[in-house]
């Protein structure tokens, strides 16, 4: 696709960022067709504008927009920054902000305390219909590490 074509799908919104305006997908990300290769909309843009992009390299957002296209918000990173980026600005999927989480952040407090009281993990799994390896991860903070008794 045109470098002009491709640009003019974007709208600029008040804080500079060119925001795509066609398909989007369920977690807020664009993708488009181009010579029969499916490209995300903001590494095609980077692509457009910086050239090609290296094996193993992922284009983050400095804005934090998914539907951002303007090559001037865009870096060059590895999955270790865009972890490391997404945990700092607190968008990581943890706790209740998981779908899949069965636990909410009370109850783990509650398996905690009882766990230190010298609750049996067995006793622990029953009550709240968990399994007893995820009740010993808890116990050994392996999961649900972020939650820290007073």
């Amino acid at each position: 696709m045109e470098k002009n074509k491709f640009y003019s799908n974007g709208i600029l919104n008040e804080n500079g960022c060119l925001e795509w305006k066609r398909y989007i997908n369920k977690h807020g990300y664009g993708y488009i067709f181009v010579k029969g290769k499916s490209w995300s909309i903001h590494r095609y843009s980077y692509f457009l504008t910086y050239g090609k992009i290296p094996k193993e390299k992922w284009i983050l957002h400095k804005c934090d927009n998914r539907k951002c296209i303007n090559p001037n918000h865009l870096y060059l990173g590895d999955n270790a920054q865009n972890v490391k980026d997404r945990v700092s600005k607190n968008r990581s999927a943890i706790a209740e902000k998981n779908k899949a989480s069965k636990l909410t952040i009370e109850q783990v407090k509650n398996i905690k305390i009882l766990l230190r009281d010298g609750v049996p993990g067995l006793r622990l799994a029953k009550q709240y219909k968990m399994s007893q390896a995820t009740i010993a991860e808890i116990k050994r903070n392996e999961i649900w590490k972020h939650v820290i008794l007073d």
